[in-house]
């Protein structure tokens, strides 16, 4: 059995802190160009940016502040991207959004 290679968003941030992907048995962050991102774990830690919205600092994309780096590797590398949510099991995401954004649906149960 090949040996299974960990996604980067399974690493929290201080367990990333001496990490620079591309790294052995790591798989990596892609940006929206299919670049690797060398540190995705920037804009989850980050209280100070402006605004909640910047650019990563190592690869460029949007980021915002508290939430996951963006990851294009379903674009460019499926095979190697995290399987998506059971829509079966899973609450639809998109209701969420459209409640908070006042789109006059009532918040799911």
């Amino acid at each position: 059995m090949p040996d299974q290679k960990r996604h980067w968003s399974d690493l929290s941030p201080q367990e990333a802190a001496e990490v620079v992907l591309p790294q052995p048995g790591i798989l990596d962050c892609l940006d929206d160009m299919g670049d690797p991102c060398p540190w995705p774990w920037w804009p989850t830690h980050r209280q100070d940016i402006p605004g909640g919205m910047a650019h990563c600092p190592h690869c460029g994309s949007m980021v915002v502040r508290g939430l996951p780096h963006p990851d294009f590797t379903f674009m460019y590398r499926p095979e190697d991207a995290p399987p998506m949510p059971d829509a079966s099991t899973e609450s639809d995401p998109l209701a969420d959004i459209e409640w908070i954004n006042g789109g006059g649906h009532a918040r799911p149960a």
